[in-house]
């Protein structure tokens, strides 16, 4: 064996182990309030039925691997469901990669899956194209289904603030991949505390980011890694200022839906029922 491909042979041994080495056999989930919702919207709404059938069809046509495309069918989506609103995050690193990015995917064994892997697979299922509308995706057509869609996010997102969420944050602390810019906070209570952790003034680059009008009650602020959208004040009553006049004409749009009042905006309206 000549020295280029034993070369090339370790390397593929030794990214073979690396993928294998945080897999195990994921235990059986059981089904969750998200799933058993769906279930029953799917029973009672023959269109959603189709379009979610067909989506998934798509996605097979796009990627037929079971590996990194497991869910072929309604079943199979409802199993993700299951795992993914009972996920514990993850930073998986197996040395495998796409276009420099980390990938982990195993299959049914979603435990194994690295957490921007299994997030960007929820919306791989959902997001193809089902008509001619540039928004022809199901939770554009399909109402109902978006609602649920963001019934799923409040779901997963109580479970990230508790204590059990933060037993893999570890692996993120340890990856130089996130560096050093963030305070220690030791232990963190929940995923959620890890991931709204503050950068620190001492080791972030340029120091730390000011955040407008932090412990200020009149000012509301959603931190995120995220392209701002801009900004408007807020009047007296509680109302978006959209208008010249000082009065709150139309709202705005955030997220697929049209908001004027803050604080409908951070609890959320009475129409948004949220899962048990």
């Amino acid at each position: 064996m000549n020295s280029s491909v034993h070369q090339a042979a370790v390397i593929a041994l030794l990214a073979a182990i690396a993928t294998n080495a945080h897999a195990q056999t994921c235990s059986e989930v059981a089904r969750q309030p998200a799933t058993q919702a769906l279930i029953e919207l799917v029973g009672t709404d023959t269109t959603l039925k189709y379009q979610l059938t067909q989506s998934i069809a798509l996605g097979q046509r796009i990627n037929p691997d079971p590996n990194t495309n497991p869910v072929a069918n309604l079943e199979d989506y409802y199993g993700f469901i299951d795992a993914l609103t009972s996920y514990d995050p993850r930073n998986i690193m197996t040395g495998a990669s796409r276009d420099g990015i980390r990938v982990s995917m195993d299959g049914k064994n979603y435990c194994n899956w690295n957490i921007l892997d299994l997030l960007s697979y929820s919306y791989f299922l959902v997001d193809r194209q089902l008509t001619t509308d540039p928004r022809g995706q199901i939770q554009f057509q399909n109402e109902r289904f978006s609602n649920w869609m963001r019934q799923i996010a409040e779901y997963w997102g109580r479970y990230l603030e508790t204590e059990d969420s933060a037993k893999y944050v570890p692996n993120f602390e340890n990856d130089p991949m996130y560096g050093d810019w963030y305070c220690p906070s030791e232990p963190y209570a929940s995923y959620q505390a890890f991931f709204t952790r503050e950068l620190c003034r001492e080791t972030f680059p340029t120091g730390s980011r000011p955040v407008q009008g932090y412990g200020d009650p009149k000012t509301v602020v959603s931190i995120g890694d995220s392209t701002s959208a801009g900004w408007w004040p807020i009047s007296r009553d509680g109302k978006l200022v959209t208008g010249y006049d000082g009065v709150a004409q139309s709202g705005r749009a955030i997220k697929g839906k049209r908001y004027s009042d803050i604080a409908e905006f951070v609890l959320g309206g009475p129409e948004e029922k949220v899962l048990k």
